[in-house]
């Protein structure tokens, strides 16, 4: 038996679509301003097949997550899919022009059976919250 969890979250950032890239594309900087990403090493940058080391803190606790970069669209969309503790991760972001602002949608999807064992530490409201607060610090990070 397995479980997927899938979340969503957007939000309109008062910024000009280039500058918002410019701070989410500068993966070694999201430790700075990112409370859900203690660290991350990107190997290879944003382009397709890269590779990326993320740690991030789905449930309060630092997890590395290794990466590859599936899907890249400079300044448009980008996605990676991911593998820890047993469960794939699928994370993809897109930008969008409104007016001089810019829409930031980010979706997540997560499967494998330890979601199951890890059900009693999360739940999809407080991933939900999560993901807004990630989204709140980077455009915290892009002011207009």
């Amino acid at each position: 038996m397995s479980l997927t969890l899938t979340l969503e979250a957007s939000r309109l950032v008062r910024a000009p679509r280039q500058r918002v890239w410019q701070v989410f594309s500068d993966l070694t900087a999201w430790p700075q301003w990112n409370p859900q990403c203690p660290g991350s090493a990107p190997r290879e940058g944003l382009s397709r097949g890269a590779r990326l080391d993320l740690w991030l803190k789905p449930l309060g606790l630092p997890v590395m997550v290794r990466a590859e970069v599936v899907e890249a669209d400079e300044g448009q969309a980008v996605a990676w899919r991911g593998r820890a503790w047993g469960i794939t991760t699928h994370h993809r972001y897109t930008f969008s022009d409104k007016g001089r602002d810019t829409l930031v949608v980010f979706r997540e999807s997560l499967s494998g059976w330890p979601l199951l064992l890890a059900r009693p530490f999360y739940s999809p409201r407080g991933l939900s919250l999560q993901a807004q607060a990630w989204l709140q610090a980077l455009a915290n990070q892009c002011p207009g």
